[in-house]
């Protein structure tokens, strides 16, 4: 049985990622930062299995907590905005940092990095692929490729995948651009939008996000590291996106296009379908998903 390292098990992808991988046979350690009293007891409640220890990544001191030996990391755990720029570099950078010296000690056979979009920064090209640029990111962003730089540079001796993540979306998401259009429309306020025609795939549910990463977890083909970006398939214009949305919640919210164009693109996921048979969802099926998944509550 594997024995996986899961940073950050009480974030949004956390959660999913640990029922996921607990219900596939994975032995999971997972790390928190802060102390939810009632989440952590709801997961443990959940998966019993599943042992779970409070450590700040940037207190390398508190890695002795966890075990001598790791088959594998999934490292999700990260700050970001509204978190402080002094927040971003000592959880994004040196705690990733810290996460990699653990897994060089412990053994670790792979290493799987939750990057982000981001990390592209002003982008000003119409597809977003694994070969695209890197142009003046924001602090998020830049703390996050420092975070992928870290990890390539001890790809020889630990395999790594660093997956650029767009939106993730699925039950509890928040703050990004599709949960909070959903909150507009179940409150039945205005949803003023940009770019009505503009092609859209910038999001993944977090069930296929997991996924992909026990998919990772499970090939034993890959050396080196890799970088590259995931999104859904067969994209649909911006409108066409909130009308989903609008007619599936059955919201009155009016829609408001704005005229102001803003630059726009569309993610190419063939380097993840090409090495680890990445299989991305449709757009449409995707949102309609999202949204029985909000339903539920």
């Amino acid at each position: 049985m594997t024995t996986v390292l899961l940073t950050g098990v009480t974030s949004f992808i956390g959660r999913h990622l640990a029922a996921h991988l607990n219900q596939s046979g994975v032995k999971i350690v997972a790390t928190y930062r802060t102390a939810n009293p009632g989440l952590l007891d709801a997961l443990a409640g959940r998966y019993p299995d599943v042992r779970m220890i409070q450590l700040d990544l940037q207190d390398d001191v508190g890695f002795d907590k966890l075990p001598p030996t790791i088959d594998a990391v999934v490292h999700v755990a990260g700050a970001s905005p509204p978190a402080t720029l002094d927040d971003m570099l000592n959880v994004n950078v040196a705690g990733t940092r810290n996460v990699q010296r653990y897994a060089m000690r412990a053994g670790a056979q792979k290493f799987i990095y939750t990057s982000s979009i981001s990390i592209h920064g002003s982008i000003k090209v119409g597809v977003v692929n694994h070969s695209t640029t890197v142009n003046d990111p924001e602090p998020y962003g830049a703390t996050k490729y420092l975070g992928e730089r870290l990890l390539a540079s001890g790809a020889d001796t630990i395999p790594t995948v660093s997956i650029r993540l767009p939106s993730v979306i699925g039950r509890g998401a928040h703050r990004a651009w599709i949960p909070t259009i959903i909150e507009r429309l179940i409150s039945g306020t205005d949803v003023p939008f940009y770019n009505p025609t503009a092609a859209f795939n910038n999001a993944v549910h977090v069930g296929e996000l997991s996924t992909l990463i026990l998919r990772i977890l499970l090939n034993q083909d890959w050396r080196g590291h890799f970088a590259f970006p995931i999104g859904l398939s067969e994209p649909i214009e911006i409108q066409e996106v909130i009308n989903i949305l609008r007619k599936a919640l059955n919201s009155k919210s009016q829609l408001l296009t704005i005229s102001e164009v803003k630059p726009s693109f569309i993610i190419d996921s063939s380097l993840a379908a090409e090495v680890f048979g990445y299989v991305p969802a449709r757009t449409d099926e995707t949102l309609r998903q999202y949204v029985e998944d909000n339903l539920r509550g």
